[in-house]
């Protein structure tokens, strides 16, 4: 008899049998992989190709080359997308509004990112050694893409996600040592500490980026109120220049007719 071990409850074989849980919970397995990891991603895939030239005008002229080889453009890619086209793809917002137009797809290797991420790991040991090197791999080819494509339109967005992506590789990169007894468990508290530290740091770097956005944003709106006080007063300026001209050629004797 063998059983699952997580849970002792759970009878996986008995005489070579298997369970009536196991087969249920390896159907549901097998359901849950086609609806999330693969049926996800290739959704949002097919609902993206259907308006690609609506969401990305240029692939009509250049191809579809353009969205995946790094084009002289990428750096002012700011297309005005008509009223049409913007009803056409509302319903793929969520999906695109934070990217630029030739990283439309740019969700979709996101979503298989995070897949790699987890659920592909699990099919290795646990902190083994393959494990960690194969996440660290996905980290730096997740950091690669990101820097190559710069998808996103914000530039705040895109600084948080490159600090995410280096979080998640030192991460990987200190359970690495720790596997090959590289860095000693010995004093457990400073490396916990440590990955706290860690953990935190995309917390700490948006609230700084909150921060100053707020800071900017206050900075605008004075400058705002100071450049309209000002214009108003120049327009007082200038309507009472106005009455004065006005009461001055009023005074001016008019020539008598002969």
């Amino acid at each position: 008899i063998s059983y699952m071990v997580i849970d002792y409850s759970l009878v996986c074989e008995s005489n070579g049998h298997k369970s009536g849980q196991r087969l249920f919970w390896e159907i549901y397995a097998i359901l849950m992989v086609l609806v999330f990891p693969i049926g996800v991603p290739l959704t949002f895939g097919i609902l993206l190709y259907h308006r690609r030239y609506d969401l990305c005008p240029k692939m009509r002229e250049y191809g579809t080359s353009y969205i995946f080889i790094r084009q002289d453009d990428w750096a002012h890619d700011v297309e005005i997308i008509s009223e049409s086209r913007r009803n056409r793809c509302a319903h793929l917002a969520f999906l695109t509004d934070i990217y630029k137009p030739h990283c439309f797809w740019f969700e979709v290797a996101e979503s298989l990112r995070r897949v790699a991420l987890g659920s592909m790991l699990m099919l290795f040991d646990n902190a083994s050694l393959t494990q960690c090197t194969i996440a660290i791999i996905f980290c730096l080819g997740g950091i690669k893409v990101h820097n190559y494509y710069e998808p996103f339109i914000d530039n705040d967005d895109g600084r948080l996600a490159e600090g995410t992506h280096w979080q998640l590789f030192t991460i990987f990169f200190i359970v690495l040592s720790i596997s090959g007894n590289v860095i000693p468990t010995q004093n457990e508290d400073d490396l916990g500490f440590l990955l706290v530290a860690i953990t935190g740091f995309s917390l700490v770097m948006m609230l700084i980026i909150l921060a100053r956005r707020v800071y900017l944003r206050t900075k605008k709106k004075d400058a705002d109120i100071l450049d309209n006080a000002i214009q108003q007063r120049r327009d007082n300026e200038e309507s009472v220049c106005g009455d004065r001209d006005n009461s001055s050629s009023l005074m001016v004797p008019k020539e008598k007719e002969i």
